[in-house]
């Protein structure tokens, strides 16, 4: 279940895991290394970060609200 303000950090997980794959099939990318590209090494980079930041954040702070997809001024969307 998410923690409040962790909706964001699943979009640039998720964003940043299917973004290294779909770099990988282009062919006009700058490589760095002979087998990696820029593109690839940030979206490693940003998958990462997240997956960290997500983990140290509900370590840090155990009493997290659970994410309420009622509240907000948009709820009648919902």
């Amino acid at each position: 279940m998410f923690k409040e303000g962790e909706v964001a950090l699943s979009y640039v997980i998720w964003y940043s895991f299917g973004r290294f794959f779909i770099e990988g099939l282009r062919t006009d990318s700058l490589y760095l290394f002979s087998s990696i590209r820029i593109s690839q090494l940030l979206s490693l980079v940003l998958f990462l970060a997240s997956w960290a930041f997500l983990l140290w954040r509900r370590q840090r702070n155990a009493q997290l609200k659970d994410y309420d997809p009622t509240r907000g001024k948009n709820q009648f969307i919902i």
